[in-house]
């Protein structure tokens, strides 16, 4: 149906689901400027949660752990209503190693160095069980996937931004999904030098796909720092067709892909320009 997110998060999103979403948000998606935390795009944790509800998908694969928003929202979902799907993420930091975590516990913030699994385990018990982590560069984690044949229902792409990690990224999910299956990637932010790279792959990616929905996420459920024209979106890809990928860039190919996105960071700055 068109505009079915969008819809549904301006519409649909229940106090309950929210709040959860909320809590799990302020223990793992809060970021820290000026001594401040605050909440960024929430928004995402809704959306895989239903995701799942409505795809009903086997094996997930998610490109970009972070602190883990989107991997426990989506454990926590697929463990308290029984969906029976498996959940793996991948992300270069080792889940033992310490990292910088601003969070809010019982409405105190708090900013202390934590490591992932630690963490989960304190304050999601059981729930880190649900999940398998792969720890090293998505690119070699992909090609390590698809030499053992594994297949994902459902891919979720938020790692790297730069334009050649989300084409190689992109590249690599897409050899893993299968027929019907589906994709969603973060960070379609045309006014942010940041996200230029997902908009310009997901013109790429609809064409693996019979549908594809640009979900405005950041603002439309939960507060945003970012004035209304800046609010960040997200793009929905499903029904996933069986036109194969070739997913072995040659190394001219990603050298260009490297110059090419260091020229649109360039272009896209304003010192760019002289009018």
């Amino acid at each position: 149906m068109q505009n079915y997110w969008n819809h549904w998060l301006a519409s649909s999103v229940s106090p309950v689901e929210k709040k959860k979403v909320e809590e799990i948000g302020n223990l793992l998606g809060l970021k820290s400027e000026g001594g401040e935390l605050f909440g960024s795009n929430f928004e995402r944790g809704l959306i895989l949660r239903q995701i799942l509800r409505d795809r009903r998908p086997r094996r997930v694969l998610e490109l970009g752990t972070g602190r883990g928003l989107g991997t426990i929202c989506m454990a926590d979902c697929a463990t308290s209503e029984n969906l029976g799907c498996t959940i793996e993420t991948i992300d270069c930091i080792p889940s033992d190693r310490l990292q910088r975590w601003p969070h809010e516990k019982n409405g105190t913030p708090v900013e202390e160095d934590r490591a992932l699994r630690e963490f989960w385990a304190s304050e999601f018990p059981g729930l880190e069980r649900a999940v398998i982590c792969h720890n090293g560069a998505t690119e070699d984690v992909l090609t390590k996937l698809r030499a053992q044949g594994a297949v994902f229902d459902f891919v979720f792409l938020d790692a790297a931004h730069d334009l050649r990690s989300v084409f190689l990224d992109l590249a690599g999910a897409l050899a893993l999904i299968r027929p019907g299956g589906c994709l969603l990637m973060d960070d379609f932010a045309p006014l942010e030098a940041f996200g230029l790279a997902t908009c310009i792959a997901a013109n790429h990616a609809r064409s693996f796909f019979g549908a594809i929905e640009i979900i405005r996420s950041e603002g439309a459920v939960f507060p945003s720092r970012l004035p209304e024209p800046q609010w960040r979106s997200m793009v929905f890809l499903s029904e996933r067709n069986n036109l194969p990928v070739a997913c072995r860039p040659s190394a001219l190919r990603v050298i260009g892909l490297r110059a090419a996105g260091r020229l649109i960071d360039w272009l896209f700055s304003p010192g760019a320009f002289r009018f």
